[in-house]
């Protein structure tokens, strides 16, 4: 798309923020005075780790001692994304040990849906993983 000053552009523009706002929908800081990660405690929140983009971020994340857990945010049911999530991990990254990772705990499998409230994850999983993380990455935007 190229970026100009026209009407289409601030509607796309618009569009967007629309987009942001609705999937950050209920998701507000932690709590104010809350110790903050050291640099060997980093939490990573991914969405969409399934895809390109995602599944080479998670398997760089996994060979990176300091981050201390991953939370891979997908659409679908538990069984199905890890089989999915391993497979697409496979095809970048054949030295990483995903389903290990998953056992010990370092990474967390999440699955639900970006549209509700809490992002569709149960009440006490989301309070959990909110005021740890330190970094939230959103790989890909898909508004169906």
């Amino acid at each position: 798309m190229r970026f100009t000053q026209d009407a289409a552009f601030f509607e796309h523009l618009q569009y967007m923020e629309d987009v942001v706002a609705r999937m950050t929908q209920g998701i507000t800081p932690g709590p104010r005075g809350a110790p903050i990660p050291t640099p060997d405690q980093e939490v990573v929140l991914i969405t969409g780790t399934t895809g390109d983009l995602g599944s080479r971020l998670i398997s760089e994340l996994i060979a990176t001692p300091r981050v201390q857990t991953i939370y891979a945010f997908n659409r679908g049911e538990l069984k199905a994304l890890l089989d999915r999530q391993e497979k697409a991990i496979h095809v970048h990254s054949k030295h990483v040990d995903f389903r290990g990772e998953v056992e010990r705990g370092r990474v967390v499998l999440l699955f639900g849906d970006m549209t509700k409230d809490g992002w569709g994850i149960d009440a006490q999983t989301f309070d959990q993983v909110r005021p740890s993380l330190l970094y939230y990455v959103l790989t890909w935007l898909n508004d169906d």
